[in-house]
């Protein structure tokens, strides 16, 4: 994606799941980190949301450019940013949704992925449907 094009509207139910980083100090093996990452993007794409390419958000991976900035160069209207936590038996998960338009954050939250005892992938997404404006019938385009 050129840095300076100019990208069309995004759609209103458009999402890019940013590349998942770590804290420093955990201990999260790339590959619980990769199953994260598909999970969540899985995830977004069932609550009827069009989910960017990973591949493209891996590609604008940097720490000075802003959340919104990144998803407005995806084409996105809203971002998910999520740091790991902890270790591979008990993760952290911590996330961040940005509305791209606005540059605000609409909502922050963590949660606990322990593979013997919780979904924290599914948390996460439930948490956020509560946020997102995913019923488009009930709401106008203005109050998206």
């Amino acid at each position: 994606v050129p840095l300076d094009a100019e990208p069309a509207m995004p759609h209103p139910l458009s999402i890019a799941l940013l590349p998942v980083a770590t804290e420093p100090g955990a201990e999260v093996p790339d590959p619980v980190v990769a199953e994260v990452a598909r999970s969540v993007t899985e995830e977004l794409g069932g609550l009827g949301m069009r989910v960017a390419d990973q591949r493209a958000a891996l590609s604008l991976r940097s720490d000075k450019i802003p959340a919104h900035e990144q998803g407005r160069l995806l084409g996105v209207r809203y971002v998910l940013s999520t740091t790991l936590g902890g270790n591979e038996d008990d993760l952290r998960v911590h996330a961040i949704l940005t509305d791209c338009a606005t540059k605000r954050i609409l909502w922050k939250g963590t949660f606990w992925r322990n593979p013997r005892l919780s979904d924290g992938d599914r948390e996460l997404v439930v948490a956020l449907r509560t946020v997102l404006p995913l019923d488009r019938k009930e709401k106008g385009p203005e109050e998206w």
